[in-house]
């Protein structure tokens, strides 16, 4: 897979779901975790391609910085499907203390938005919403990084 190049930065960030939008949006994630997610003690490769199943390339994806996050999010648990260094703008699950995280201007991060989910897992009980705004942060993997931290 050849370098994003500038082009692609901005394809990818801009809204729309041509093919050419879609490719420059798994280009930039590739080429994201490539760099800052995947090596010895981090992500493995099979993990990558299962978070990468689980964006919707058909919104846009934001890597940074320059632009930088929101100071504050939300961390999902860590999961053996996902693993950890994963944030949202808001809580969409029920928790009675979520665990929001004080995040540094300076810090590296992939922004892509999750599917949009449109069933009941049970009468009355509709799945959250989806389509929301998801952060994946590597830094908040590593024990005493200052930039990301708990609230």
């Amino acid at each position: 897979m050849r370098v994003p190049s500038a082009v692609d930065r901005f394809l990818a960030a801009m809204p729309g779901a041509s093919p050419e939008h879609v490719q420059a949006r798994v280009r930039i994630t590739a080429r994201f975790f490539q760099m800052h997610a995947v090596g010895p003690g981090a992500i493995p490769w099979p993990m990558v391609r299962r978070m990468m199943q689980c964006m919707d390339f058909g919104q846009p994806v934001v890597v940074g910085p320059p632009a930088t996050p929101p100071p504050e999010l939300v961390r999902l648990p860590a999961t053996s499907f996902l693993g950890d260094g994963h944030f949202m703008l808001m809580p969409t699950f029920e928790d009675d203390a979520p665990w929001w995280w004080d995040i540094s201007p300076s810090v590296r991060y992939l922004r892509w938005f999750a599917p949009r989910v449109e069933k009941e897992i049970e009468p009355g009980a509709n799945i959250a919403d989806g389509g929301d705004a998801r952060f994946f942060i590597p830094v908040a993997r590593v024990p005493g990084q200052r930039l990301v931290r708990p609230l």
